[in-house]
């Protein structure tokens, strides 16, 4: 399914119509080094499963709308969405031996600050040591 808007061009394949779909990119970075990338996951997976740690961070919000829909050709989509901000909820949590460590949420959205209070205070003091985050 398009996750864009649709665009009408014309003659380009000998049509009259042709309907060109925009669809998401997948991206990669020029930067990349399968080498490089390859001798870091061998070294990890020599590491025994107690002694790795993976964070992550993730944010959620209230919005349920989409901003693109199906309609008719040629008819425009309308619909109603709630004019009020609402509240954004960020956690960060590490994830080690299948068990989660140091949850941690905040109201609104993770800066450095937050971040770093969150590795200072919640992270920092359960890890063991010989522990690789």
């Amino acid at each position: 399914m398009p996750t864009a808007e649709l665009r009408l061009t014309h003659n380009l394949t000998g049509f009259e119509e042709n309907w060109l779909y925009s669809k998401k990119k997948t991206y990669g970075y020029r930067e990349r080094d399968e080498a490089k990338r390859q001798a870091f996951i061998d070294q990890l997976s020599t590491l025994p499963p107690d002694q790795l740690v993976y964070l992550d961070e993730s944010g959620m919000d209230s919005r349920d709308e989409y901003d693109y829909g199906w309609n008719e050709k040629g008819e425009r989509f309308h619909a109603l969405k709630s004019g009020r901000r609402s509240g954004r909820v960020n956690m960060i949590a590490a994830l080690c031996n299948q068990k989660l460590i140091a949850p941690f949420t905040v109201e609104g959205a993770c800066n450095r600050t937050i971040f770093e209070t969150w590795l200072e205070t919640c992270l920092l003091p359960v890890l063991q040591a010989g522990q690789v985050v």
